[in-house]
């Protein structure tokens, strides 16, 4: 069975926030995306390490940390 949340995937998903970064004129939303896509590639790879993301920048600052963390 393969994971769903697989490395392959979330750095599929930062590249994604990286175009939606791109997209963007503003600079706050162009700075949320951009830390979006940094913590997809955090838990990118934390998952192929087997272990947690290392940077508490990701529990504190992101969206993706609040939605793994449930804060």
């Amino acid at each position: 069975m393969t994971s769903v949340l697989d490395a392959k995937t979330l750095r599929k998903e930062a590249a994604e926030a990286r175009q939606m970064a791109d997209a963007i004129s503003n600079q706050q939303d162009k700075d949320f995306w951009l830390g979006i896509a940094e913590g997809w590639l955090e838990l990118a790879q934390a998952w192929r390490s087997g272990g947690a993301p290392r940077s508490t920048k990701l529990k504190e600052n992101s969206a993706i940390g609040s939605l793994c963390l449930g804060t």
